[in-house]
């Protein structure tokens, strides 16, 4: 039976997560993070396991960003694995240096032995945004596709589209609730969770990052029609104090970016007199 590893790199104040399953035919590596999460957080997995990085025979990107494909060059030059993502994030990858061998599908099944993990697309927190399923174990690897509400350093939960990212944790929250996932493993420590939930709190997790998008949504709405002059800066600050994970988050440049796609949704939405659907 394939074995299924959360990988957590050290990364500034927290950490960025990596996904490694083994079987009996060589290793699938989901993200690669930075190229000292390869000779470092990596390799402390491989070498007890008596592996080496050519074991490592498929990289599996999340999505496109920096903090998730960083370690591939590295990687690749130590095993020559072959590479795969989302067809929305094939330029990025290539502008990185890195010529995908596989574009993966939504619904798409990839196989290594007795490694077998479904390809699940989830845009949201970007266009080429994956998350894969370990059918073995249940193990649900997000990437950034699941954003709770949000992390320290950020406040929020970080989406570019939040239309697509309710759809997309719809999606998921029925596939949990028909049982096809019992862990879900992060990229990183968003809350209310350590970056892994199991149990009832895969659904739990999973209403929790819908219901964030709401509140958000909600609160843009009924402060913008008290005052159609609101400012970005006065609905980050509110979204801050009455949702946010910490009122001084981190990394403030980064929690500019939810209000401000709220903002731009609760003008339209009032031009148009239309709302975020509502999902569940």
């Amino acid at each position: 039976m394939s074995e299924a590893i959360h990988i957590k790199h050290p990364w500034r104040e927290f950490w960025t997560g990596m996904m490694l399953f083994i079987g009996n035919q060589g290793a699938v590596l989901v993200d690669t993070a930075f190229e000292d999460a390869i000779t470092t957080s990596l390799k402390d997995e491989l070498e007890p396991r008596n592996l080496s990085y050519k074991d490592v025979k498929l990289v599996i990107n999340t999505h496109a960003h920096g903090d998730h494909i960083e370690g591939n060059n590295a990687i690749n030059a130590l095993a020559k694995p072959a590479f795969a993502i989302h067809p929305e994030g094939q330029q990025a990858l290539l502008k990185s240096g890195i010529a995908p061998k596989f574009l993966l599908q939504d619904g798409q099944h990839v196989e290594l032995g007795d490694i077998d993990l479904e390809i699940i697309h989830t845009p949201g927190h970007s266009l080429d945004s994956i998350c894969v399923l370990d059918l073995n174990s249940k193990t649900l690897f997000t990437g950034d596709s699941v954003q709770g509400r949000g992390t320290l350093n950020i406040g929020f939960a970080l989406y570019s589209n939040p239309k697509l990212y309710l759809g997309s944790m719809k999606k998921l929250l029925g596939r949990a609730r028909l049982g096809d996932i019992e862990t879900i493993c992060l990229g990183h420590p968003e809350l209310p969770s350590n970056g892994a939930v199991t149990g009832e709190q895969v659904t739990e997790f999973l209403e929790t990052s819908i219901q964030a998008v709401h509140d958000y949504d909600n609160l843009a709405r009924t402060l913008l029609k008290d005052n159609p002059d609101l400012t970005i800066d006065e609905l980050r600050s509110e979204m801050l104090q009455r949702f946010g994970t910490t009122l001084t988050p981190n990394w403030p440049e980064l929690s500019w970016q939810t209000p401000r796609i709220h903002l731009e949704l609760a003008r339209s939405c009032s031009k148009n007199k239309a709302a975020v659907p509502e999902l569940f």
